[in-house]
């Protein structure tokens, strides 16, 4: 007896044509999204969330340039082409037993739905929990069996559901709602300590986001193996915090939130041409500072150059106008932009002709793949093996980018120190996101892999009444009130659970530190619902379980 009944050729063919097509696409789509899920998660340490629709909000063609010349795309392609006509050839080959199948169409059909049904039930998870989703799908303490639980398309849907939720309107905050939370985690406005001395002489204030300058791989730096170039000798007399959270794993959310205190990065949103009140931008200009945007990226990126002049951004200096000033700079440009140097070459001049205080809003574009061209830092034969594991590829581009960036930032702070400007600027720096590509042991490093550090250096005339503890953890929250503290007299700032970093404790609820993936306080590590202690109270690594 026919599969299909009656023998039904015309019903068969219709089966068999439809059928091989959607097969043909599920085949080539999931087969698509496992290739783009494994890359995504060997850069970002993680499954495809939010940031993969950076792919049309980024520049998108430099993107996909960095892609095509990253990754092997076509061969890919190629796999998934022949795994789509293998799907397609075994359904054809089965649909020719039908001779010998013993069951009718509607009895076969009835089984698919069936096993339709069982596989909805496996992806809902058991029924004693909610339905499974982004939030509630982990279920070990191993970080890589965790990330096998969501499928890529899963992975994506979520994304995209989370993307779409962020895109909407943002809803006006509830004034009951705002006082309970004050109540429950911390007043929303606070006030900068009395400081005589910044009142008298205002000094400059530089900070400088830099690109992928993760913690991580500064596990490896030490006195044979310099990762840091000339920044080594400013990380040994300066302060520096290295159990530090960036707020975000993407170089647009983590600028919007440190520079503007907006969680959300609203600088291609319908938003894009609002004021936001309160943000350090503001909280400066009434101080009597101009404020500067200053990357060696293109201020169209994002549309962050028009939405910063949005702010209240007095000037804005990029790639271009450095291109033009500094002839050897357009050598060096890419499709992400010129090298560092000549941003801090241009932010010295910038400092030492100001006739104004200035707070000069920084960010660098160097160590962001493509990589460019730098010199040659170390050797290949120099890395350690325990590095070279570590990166599935380009470790050694890598590498020399990572230091390259750091050395010029450290020659940079060498000219302020042997300038007149040693006593007149503060200068800060952290990374906005981890180092990408590099791979994590999440068995001990579930917070260390998303690290970045937090460097300061004040002069010796505004290091007034400092408490320092190079262990204390913190995130991008604390970086602006620590700044406030050491330029402001007394001033009022919007609280986003920062404190002062150079200040006592005065309450320890508030010494902890947030990254959108992860949550740190001197106790240990927390991700989702499971908690970690800390294998020592000097780093980030966490126990082993």
């Amino acid at each position: 007896m026919q599969i299909i009944g009656g023998g039904n050729f015309k019903l068969l063919r219709f089966y068999l044509f439809i059928s091989s097509i959607f097969i043909a696409l599920l085949a080539f789509v999931f087969i698509l999204f496992c290739f783009i899920n494994f890359y995504y998660y060997q850069m970002y340490q993680t499954n495809i969330d939010t940031f993969i629709f950076a792919l049309k909000d980024d520049e998108t063609t430099a993107v996909l340039g960095i892609i095509f010349n990253d990754y092997p795309v076509l061969f890919l392609t190629f796999i998934a082409l022949c795994f789509t006509i293998f799907c397609v050839g075994w359904n054809l080959k089965l649909s020719k037993l039908h001779t010998t199948i013993h069951l009718r169409f509607r009895i076969a059909l009835l089984f698919v739905f069936i096993f339709l049904l069982f596989y909805a039930l496996a992806l809902r998870g058991p029924f004693r929990h909610i339905t499974m989703n982004v939030e509630n799908y982990k279920f070990s303490k191993i970080e890589s069996f965790n990330r096998l639980v969501l499928n890529p398309l899963m992975s994506f849907a979520f994304a995209h559901k989370m993307y779409k939720k962020e895109s909407l309107d943002i809803a006006r905050a509830d004034e009951k709602e705002g006082e309970a939370l004050q109540e429950n985690l911390f007043p929303l406005f606070e006030t900068s300590p009395k400081n005589p001395i910044a009142e008298s002489q205002k000094p400059h204030i530089m900070i400088n986001l830099m690109e992928s300058f993760g913690g991580q791989m500064l596990m490896f730096n030490n006195e044979n193996f310099n990762l840091l170039g000339a920044l080594k000798e400013h990380f040994k007399s300066d302060f520096v915090f290295e159990r530090f959270l960036p707020f975000a794993n993407g170089t647009a959310p983590s600028l919007s939130f440190l520079f503007l205190n907006s969680p959300k990065t609203l600088s291609k949103s319908q938003y894009k041409k609002h004021y936001l009140p309160l943000s350090p931008i503001e909280i400066y200009k009434k101080q009597g500072y101009k404020v500067l945007f200053l990357t060696s990226g293109n201020r169209a990126w994002f549309g962050m150059g028009d939405f910063m002049q949005a702010q209240g951004v007095d000037v804005l200096i990029d790639e271009i106008i450095m291109s033009e000033e500094y002839a050897e700079a357009n050598k060096t440009r890419n499709s992400y932009g010129i090298l560092d140097e000549f941003m801090y070459q241009k932010a010295f001049e910038l400092l030492n002709n100001a006739k104004e205080p200035l707070l000069i809003l920084a960010l660098s574009t160097s160590n962001h793949p493509p990589f460019p061209n730098v010199y040659e830092s170390i050797a290949k034969d120099k890395i350690p093996n325990e590095i070279l594991q570590r990166f599935p590829k380009n470790a050694y581009t890598i590498l020399n980018t990572y230091i390259y960036a750091n050395n010029e930032f450290g020659k940079f702070l060498s000219n302020i120190k042997e300038s007149a400007l040693k006593d007149r600027v503060i200068i800060a720096a952290t990374g906005d996101h981890r180092v990408r590509d590099m791979q994590s042991d999440f068995n001990t490093e579930q917070a260390l892999s998303y690290a970045v550090p937090f460097y300061l250096y004040v002069p010796k005339t505004y290091q007034h009444n400092l408490y320092y503890d190079k262990n204390r953890v913190g995130s991008h929250k604390d970086i602006f009130p620590t700044l406030y503290a050491l330029s402001l007299d007394e001033v009022e700032y919007l609280n986003m659970g920062g404190r002062n970093l150079l200040g006592e404790i005065k309450n320890p609820k508030y010494e902890f530190g947030y990254n959108e993936a992860i949550w740190i306080d001197a106790e240990g590590i927390y991700s989702a619902n499971l908690g970690f202690h800390y294998k020592n109270p000097q780093s980030l690594l966490n126990a082993e379980s």
